[in-house]
């Protein structure tokens, strides 16, 4: 999500008004301006649809709705009053906005957070709007939740107090700033310990810049690019993928995607799962980083964690590419199994490593966007057949 939106809108409330209005507006319409500007949506998931138990969204292609508190322009992005030192678990756990004072005609105003309850038709009698997504259309909203409503929301306004009152200070950070300390990966920015390198490859002479440019196409399922031969060999398929994303909290670009997956055989498994995803792809000379975010929906407690793998390639002065990969599980809820699932995935991580591996050389071989025959058979009316994309309502 680019950074000029909630930067353009805090620097606005920083400044207050424009010039043509500042001596036509009093203070207190000034402050009645501001509050209407500060409105904070609160965003929630349900656990699944068999519970009522609600949280901060935690599935991976929620990635920037995790602190919860957010603004509504294009698309939901943090909303920009957020504190820069806050930390998104701090963040999410917090009962009201974490904002206790916000920047407005060069001051300080410390403000007070209520619910704002609409109407019985528009809103349940605590403020909440049901759906199942983050929808930004008010339409697709229910006041009420029905069997699919996965995620909730709710609007907060803002009280502040008199402006003639305050101390006159500084401006507060803006939202660009965040940006430039933004994380290389999303393991760093998750706060998880140091993924574990688990595979090493030696890929041979590989266009890197040729695999960067597949890595960062909008278009995935092009004939010919790298990761729809990747899918194809996989046995990929039903894949739903957002637009990309860039300007966040990591470098580079995110996207979502959801698809569906084989399952290696395991007792109570199904043969393929659903399966959640966030992407991201960050390239420089040399160098070229995949880094993926996967929760499984259909396999036992396969939504109690996050499967977090990183891909970095990297190019000698001879042109030959070598690929690390490296590993890292993140729960999102305690399970008694825990200890043998991180006994078990990385064996199957590494497996997946290998076939990719063996994926982008046989890429490397073909001419620019020559259809690619994956190792398995397929379906001819299958291979090559477009699906469309998703819109990426999480990101907006």
């Amino acid at each position: 999500v680019a950074a000029e939106t909630p930067q353009g809108m805090a620097q606005e409330l920083a400044s207050g008004p424009g010039r043509s209005r500042a001596f036509t507006l009093s203070p207190e319409e000034m402050v009645a301006d501001l509050e209407e500007m500060s409105h904070v949506w609160e965003l929630q998931r349900r656990t699944t649809i068999w519970h009522q138990d609600w949280r901060a969204p935690f599935l991976p292609h929620d990635y920037q709705k995790a602190i919860k508190w957010m603004a509504i322009e294009d698309c939901y992005v943090p909303h920009p009053f957020i504190p820069e030192d806050i930390d998104v678990d701090e963040a999410a756990e917090s009962d009201t906005p974490p904002i206790k004072e916000v920047t407005f005609l060069g001051r300080m105003r410390p403000c007070e957070w209520n619910v704002v309850v609409d109407s019985p038709e528009t809103t349940d009698p605590d403020g909440w709007q049901y759906a199942i997504d983050f929808y930004l259309e008010p339409t697709r909203w229910s006041n009420r939740v029905r069997g699919f409503s996965h995620v909730r929301r709710r609007s907060w306004k803002p009280t502040f107090l008199e402006v003639d009152s305050l101390p006159a200070i500084g401006r507060q950070p803006s939202f660009a700033s965040r940006r430039d300390r933004a994380k290389s990966t999303l393991a760093a920015d998750k706060g998880l310990a140091a993924p574990e390198v688990i595979f090493k490859a030696e890929l041979g002479e590989v266009p890197l810049a040729r695999l960067a440019e597949d890595l960062e196409a909008d278009d995935w399922e092009a004939d010919g690019n790298v990761l729809n031969c990747y899918f194809q060999d996989y046995g990929y398929s039903s894949l739903e993928i957002g637009a990309w994303v860039s300007g966040g909290k990591v470098k580079g670009k995110v996207r979502s995607m959801e698809m569906r997956v084989p399952v290696p055989p395991a007792p109570m498994c199904p043969k393929e799962t659903r399966c959640s995803s966030t992407w991201h792809v960050v390239t420089q000379p040399g160098k070229a980083v995949l880094e993926s975010v996967i929760m499984s929906l259909d396999v036992p407690y396969g939504t109690s964690f996050n499967v977090v793998k990183c891909d970095t390639f990297i190019a000698d002065e001879s042109g030959k590419v070598t690929m690390t990969r490296s590993l890292a599980l993140e729960w999102v809820k305690s399970i008694w199994v825990q200890s043998l699932v991180e006994a078990n995935v990385p064996n199957e991580i590494i497996k997946d490593a290998q076939k990719w591996s063996e994926v982008i050389k046989r890429w490397a071989k073909s001419p620019p966007r020559e259809r690619f025959q994956s190792s398995q058979s397929q379906n001819p009316g299958e291979v090559g057949k477009k699906k469309r994309p998703s819109e990426l309502m999480v990101e907006g």
